[in-house]
């Protein structure tokens, strides 16, 4: 059966798409982590029974409900059984600082925290403190023996599970409620959470499923739990089509190539830099992936060399684009040469109303520049406790503005042409300057900042810093700095002590200027 049937396509809810593959193939892998492998019949069970647990453990529908791990049976079965009850569900990055973190379980206010055991013995001290002065907390404790696919969190509290909970009819889970909440880094300075519904995400995971035309996939899962990509665009999309998410806790090439080819993977969905990274590792030269069936990149542009490279392991290569607004990607290239691969992100689907607009908002002609904007009955619901950012997203007529500025081709593809906000692209995460900025900012040496994008021949685009010093500020103190309170992909490559900014005739401070300027800088003294 595939996605295309309608038997599929009338679901709105997570798990009715486990329901219908655990009746339509109930023995076929589902989740396979660490070695475990959990049927949709088991997979559909343990949902359920983590639904109990987490009744148990006084979660209620609209409740927030937080998981600190990487990728693996944790991830999917908690997202899963968040869904089951109507709770909202959040995935944390363990890359996190106990800042960044601090302040998402602040704004967000989960009733519940689940830490899996290695991420968290993983973790900064900082960040174990942070989560201890959390109440409701509870730890997974490692799989064991017959039952290994079985979670157990374990808190201070006991909470014994009464085999009498009654799980809520799944009819009446609201499909349009948020199901879960993405943050992503705001202009601002601080990140905004936007919520999804469990509506648009299996909407967008149908029509993924539909527009790739694989037969039961197996796909690699690596990315971080709390990006659209590991959540969206493989795990509910590969469900949809009932295939298999194969889990693997970090990006590891190596490793990576050997669950390729030890569990005849067929679609292989990374970020340009995650390739890259792959094909230039030395095991890639006895790698076996020929069960790959498809190649998606997306989330920043590859190159024509490094396309050219993928098709000779696969023909069949996709690029896509969208974002955690945009729930699932609303440009594909499919069937594509490998010229429009590179500069395009393909035509818009027709699930979704497109348009590149002015200023205005008002619709450009074909081959002006314009924001990218879509309205579609899919994309994402609000920012979390955030009306203003909710409302400075949407135009007038309900379109959703992505910050984007796209370009028509005259074959109809859309190139990526900037960004109407300060917003990079690193390694497939998104940077804004301005956080980076705050945070340089609060060292005690620092008068002023500001941090442009610089192009890298991996990662794509880079930070650099121009930093207005007080006395004894150095580049170490400011590099160290940031590497206590930001992600890594968010510390900037590069650091410049500068006495003043360039400035516009306006007396604004002359980005552009500094952009210039940070090339030439990096480009003399590349640091990879």
């Amino acid at each position: 059966m595939s996605p295309s049937s309608p038997e599929v396509w009338r679901h709105t809810k997570l798990c009715e798409l486990i329901n219908y593959w655990q009746h339509t193939t109930p023995v076929a892998p589902a989740i396979i982590a660490d070695g475990e492998t959990l049927s949709y019949q088991q997979f559909g069970m343990q949902i359920e029974h983590h639904a109990k647990l987490l009744l148990a453990q006084g979660v209620r529908s609209g409740d927030v409900v937080a998981l600190y791990a990487r990728p693996g049976i944790a991830f999917a079965l908690q997202l899963f059984a968040c869904a089951r009850i109507g709770a909202i569900w959040l995935g944390l990055n363990p890359k996190y600082s106990a800042t960044e973190l601090d302040y998402i379980l602040n704004h967000a206010q989960p009733s519940c925290i689940w830490l899996e055991a290695t991420s968290l013995a993983q973790a900064d001290p900082k960040v174990q403190l942070l989560f201890q002065q959390h109440t409701n907390v509870w730890r997974i404790r490692p799989p064991q023996g017959n039952d290994s696919t079985t979670l157990h969190p374990f808190s201070d509290t006991t909470v014994t599970t009464d085999a009498d909970i009654e799980l809520p009819c799944l009819l009446t889970i609201d499909a349009e409620a948020p199901a879960l909440i993405i943050y992503t880094s705001g202009t601002t300075g601080q990140p905004k959470g936007a919520v999804i519904s469990q509506f648009a995400l299996t909407k967008a995971s149908l029509i993924q499923a539909n527009l790739l035309s694989l037969t039961a996939p197996k796909v690699l899962n690596n990315l971080p739990i709390n990006h659209i990509g590991a959540v969206g665009d493989i795990t509910t999309s590969v469900i949809a089509n009932g295939g298999c998410i194969v889990m693997q806790s970090s990006f590891d090439p190596a490793e990576g190539f050997r669950l390729i080819e030890q569990h005849r993977i067929t679609l292989w969905g990374q970020i340009p830099t995650m390739f890259q990274l792959a094909l230039n590792h030395e095991s890639f030269a006895n790698a076996d992936l020929s069960s790959l069936q498809c190649i998606l990149f997306s989330g920043a542009p590859a190159s024509e060399d490094l396309i050219t490279q993928l098709r000779h392991l696969c023909a069949n290569v996709v690029n896509a684009y969208g974002m955690s607004e945009t729930v699932g990607s609303i440009t594909w290239a499919i069937d594509a040469d490998n010229e429009v691969l590179a500069h395009s992100v393909g035509k818009p689907v027709s699930t979704v109303r497109f348009r590149l607009a002015d200023e205005c908002n008002n619709e450009v002609a074909v081959g002006e520049k314009g924001e990218i904007q879509i309205h579609s009955d899919y994309h994402f619901s609000h920012y979390w406790r955030d009306p203003k950012a909710t409302a400075d997203t949407f135009t007038s007529d309900g379109f959703l503005k992505t910050g984007d500025i796209g370009q028509q081709r005259a074959d109809g593809t859309i190139a990526l042409a900037g960004r109407t906000k300060e917003r990079f692209k690193s390694g497939g995460y998104n940077v804004y300057p301005r956080e980076v900025e705050l945070t340089i900012c609060a060292h005690a040496r620092v008068s002023d900042c500001v941090v442009v994008a610089v192009p890298h021949p991996l990662y794509h685009e880079v930070g650099f810093a121009f930093v207005i010093g007080k006395e004894g500020c150095t580049l170490d103190d400011l590099q160290s700095h940031c590497k206590q309170l930001l992600a890594n992909y968010k510390v900037p490559k590069q650091f410049e002590l500068i006495a003043n900014f360039p400035q516009l005739p306006n007396g604004k401070i002359d980005r552009k200027a500094l952009t210039q300027q940070a090339a030439k800088l990096y480009q003399s003294k590349l640091v990879m």
